[in-house]
């Protein structure tokens, strides 16, 4: 495997969750675990930054892509958990979204606060319910 076969698309997920005070960003690549604390998602995101800067690994290749990869240039996506979802997205309101999703609003407050933890299936329905207010929300036009 030479390094361009590693990530040709430079592209990263790192997945956020929300910590008491805090938000904590973890991205697992290849070999590497890289987990990083910050007041908000950018400060997360240079944290991991300088992490994948300074990474060594047990894979050469894994390595040289590493040391040769501008990660200013770099593309991150991000997976939240649900309680950050709703504290970066402060202007949704828990249970208007539970409704697009088709969930028990007081059931949807629970998974936000950590009390429950959404099944599969439920998750499956968070995410189509996103889809749709994403949909929605593209295709409007204000006059």
């Amino acid at each position: 495997m030479n390094s361009v076969e590693i990530n040709k698309e430079k592209i990263f997920q790192i997945i956020l969750e929300k910590g008491n005070d805090t938000i904590w960003g973890r991205l697992e690549f290849e070999d590497l675990l890289i987990v990083q604390e910050g007041k908000n998602v950018q400060e997360v995101i240079d944290g991991i930054k300088i992490q994948l800067r300074d990474a060594e690994s047990e894979d050469d290749n894994l390595n040289i892509f590493l040391k040769t990869v501008d990660f200013e240039e770099v593309e991150f996506t991000f997976a939240y958990d649900l309680s950050q979802f709703f504290k970066e997205f402060d202007v949704l309101k828990i249970s208007t979204f539970a409704k697009i999703c088709e969930i028990n609003p007081s059931l949807m407050r629970k998974y936000v606060s950590g009390i429950h933890y959404p099944s599969e299936k439920q998750l499956k329905k968070i995410q189509e319910g996103l889809s749709i207010l994403v949909n929605n929300l593209s295709n409007i036009k204000l006059i």
